[in-house]
Formats: C-alpha cells, sequence, structure tokens
C-alpha cells in the first residue's frame, strides 16, 4: 500500500520485521499516543453525551467520515424498569443475619482468616501430596508492564501549542489531514 502523505505525516508500519525506530522515538510516541488516547475518551464522552439528547432510543445514523460511512451510531433502548441486583452475597447475608433475619441465610462453612494464608495452605498442600485444596487456586506474579505517567502541564500544552498538529487534526477537524 504505497500511499503519499504530507511531509508532516510520519506512518509507522508495525507490522514489518524491522522497526528502526529509536528508544527515545518510542518514549515520545508513547507519551504522545496516551495523550491523544486520553483527549480521544474525553471528545467520546462529551459527543456521547451530546448525541444521546439528539438521538431516539433505538435510533441508528451513519457516521461519515469524508465521503463513506466510517461507523453506524445506535442510541440503544436501554432495559425497561429497574430492580435489584444483589452483587456481593456474602455481604448481603451478613446483612440479613444482623438485622434479624437469620431464616433467610444458609450457615456456611467459611476457612477463617489464618486457614487462607500461604503458609497454612503450603502445609495443607504438602500434606494432600501436592494436591490442592478445593477452592483454592495457584496464581503467578503478574509480569512487568509498561506504565505512562504524563506530566499534566505538559500534556496540556501539547494541545494548546499544537505540539501534536496531526493528532490535534485527526481529534478536533474530522478526522482528515
Amino acid at each position: 500500500m504505497n500511499e503519499t502523505y504530507p511531509d508532516n505525516v510520519r506512518v509507522i508500519d508495525l507490522t514489518g520485521p524491522e522497526d528502526t525506530r529509536s528508544r527515545s522515538e518510542i518514549l515520545a510516541e508513547l507519551a504522545a499516543g496516551t495523550a491523544i488516547e486520553r483527549r480521544a475518551k474525553e471528545l467520546n464522552k462529551a459527543n456521547k453525551e451530546k448525541l444521546a439528547d439528539m438521538l431516539d432510543p433505538g435510533e441508528t445514523v451513519n457516521a461519515m467520515i469524508g465521503n463513506k460511512v466510517g461507523a453506524k451510531v445506535t442510541l440503544t433502548r436501554g432495559s425497561a424498569g429497574g430492580g435489584y441486583k444483589v452483587k456481593d452475597e456474602m455481604a448481603y447475608g451478613v446483612w440479613l443475619a444482623n438485622h434479624g433475619r437469620e431464616n433467610d441465610v444458609y450457615a456456611v462453612p467459611m476457612p477463617t482468616e489464618p486457614a487462607k494464608k500461604k503458609g497454612y495452605i503450603d502445609s495443607l498442600v504438602q500434606e494432600n501430596g501436592g494436591e490442592l485444596p478445593d477452592g483454592v487456586e495457584l496464581y503467578t506474579g503478574s509480569l512487568p508492564t509498561v506504565k505512562v505517567t504524563m506530566d499534566k502541564q505538559v500534556e496540556a500544552e501539547m494541545w494548546e501549542r499544537s505540539e501534536l498538529p496531526e493528532a490535534n487534526v485527526l481529534l478536533t477537524a474530522g478526522g482528515e489531514l
């Protein structure tokens, strides 16, 4: 796909066999991408709130990008009525028992806090030939992840000074460079 882009647009082929970007370029692109992602999230939230007042429930409209239908946007009908949903059965059960509703709760055997500790479970696993007790699962630690902490002032200035002109155009002018 050989397309011609303006001089101020850099297209990065992330599918190619070689990534020749430097560490500093990758870091700068990650920071800029984080700022763009946050701005896009803010814009999407504001636009969805506005469209919720403009569309009828169940209505679907085309979102044009250039002269093509880029997306279909629908205001869902939502759910009828309301109700209650028990999202923490244990907490609800404790509440019932504490409010004189003992007949509405089950007596359930629960492990004590010391019985949930690693050392205690280690001894049980060893006693049972390496087999985990029912209701216990083994988990591994998490892998390292890349965390981005943006300088809020620098992020704000990126938009004010048009530090990211392509991003500004994409996020404020309908997505066309």
